[in-house]
């Protein structure tokens, strides 16, 4: 699941609001004129303003807002740490952290600061929001619930609130109330690529495929850019069996967000059920790189494609670490030991200037 977290515009002028600027600065850039930049272009802008004056909390926490609404976590965490170092630990940078603690994925640093942020007196609907999302990754779901409302009765509009309520809704088995509310944060925030998906992800499971291709076209409408709605609708059209087309928009996905891990997997999965091996291994390795807890059989498909590709040392690694892993699989010690006796032949060929011999393999299916 994604974070959702503030527009790129709305949160560049809630941070020039809230942050205390330090006196003889340089003032900060012109919001007029960066309001049309993209938030990767206004990361850009800021880090240039904070080279010439590293000592601004003011620019570390917009740029902090800014990595939040790419979803860079680590990043955000990082500048969040600079604001409290260089402003006063207010609730309102206590609550920065908060959120770039839980964008980064560590769950009880942004509780703590949540709790530290509650201590000094915040009272925006950020802290119940942020309270009710890890309550819903916890598997809380009523005290999720408890804290989404509470959020709404401070701000009724809050697209978030319902988006996330939506989520556990979802999650609990209530389509109707899922998408009600996802269909209420839609309503509140038409942008919100995140409610776009998730409606479409329940008109999928449905196979009312028309209505979540409206879902999918309504929100690449307003976020055209938007890698995970590519993804969805990649989902989308695998399901109605139409790979050519789910492919080119999985690797669309990529394109957009190379971070988009499941993107990778199904691109690759595809690829190698053409016996396309360069893409797929490609693919496959970065599925692995991005989720050590990766779909099953995703290395065993990535060690077969670049044994296939004849990079048979590469495969090697990759079929010992399958063997650590799950000694009695068949396939595994079937191909490792071929491969390795490959491996010998190929260096017994090399010093005899003989040319390499092609690699032919069954299919792993064959393999008991």
């Amino acid at each position: 699941m994604r974070s959702w977290w503030l527009p790129a515009t709305v949160a560049v002028v809630l941070s020039a609001c809230q942050a205390k600027e330090s006196a003889g600065t340089e003032s900060l850039p012109n919001l007029q004129q960066v309001k049309d930049l993209t938030p990767g272009q206004q990361v850009a802008d800021v880090t240039a303003a904070l080279e010439r004056d590293p000592t601004n909390a003011a620019l570390y926490q917009r740029r902090a807002r800014l990595y939040l609404t790419l979803h860079n976590g680590r990043a955000a965490v990082a500048d969040a740490e600079q604001v409290l170092k260089l402003d006063a630990p207010t609730a309102p940078n206590y609550m920065l952290r908060a959120q770039a603690y839980r964008a980064a994925g560590m769950l009880k640093k942004a509780q703590a600061d949540a709790d530290k942020a509650d201590q000094l007196g915040f009272d925006g609907p950020e802290l119940p929001l942020l309270r009710g999302e890890i309550a819903f990754i916890e598997r809380k779901y009523q005290q999720a619930l408890d804290l989404l409302n509470d959020a709404l009765r401070k701000t009724p509009f809050e697209e978030r609130a319902y988006f996330y309520k939506g989520l556990v809704y979802a999650e609990t088995g209530d389509t109707t109330l899922a998408i009600s509310n996802f269909q209420t944060a839609t309503e509140q925030a038409p942008s919100m690529a995140d409610a776009y998906g998730q409606l479409a992800a329940i008109y999928n499971a449905k196979r009312d495929f028309t209505t979540a291709r409206q879902y999918l076209d309504a929100g690449l409408r307003t976020s055209p850019d938007d890698g995970f709605l590519r993804y969805n609708l990649g989902v989308h059209l695998a399901l109605q069996q139409l790979p050519d087309s789910a492919l080119t928009f999985f690797e669309d996905a990529t394109k957009i967000d190379s971070t988009l891990y499941l993107s990778h997997f199904n691109a690759g999965l595809l690829q190698y059920q053409r016996d396309q091996f360069a893409p797929a291994a490609r693919h496959l390795a970065a599925t692995l790189r991005l989720a050590p807890e990766a779909p099953p059989n995703t290395r065993l498909l990535l060690a077969d494609a670049l044994d296939r590709l004849g990079q048979t040392r590469t495969a090697v690694r990759e079929y010992a670490t399958l063997a650590k892993n799950d000694p009695a699989d068949p396939r595994v010690a079937t191909r490792l030991t071929q491969a390795r006796i490959r491996l010998r032949q190929q260096a017994a060929d090399s010093a005899a200037g003989r040319a390499p011999r092609p690699v032919q393999l069954d299919s792993l299916r064959k393999i008991r």
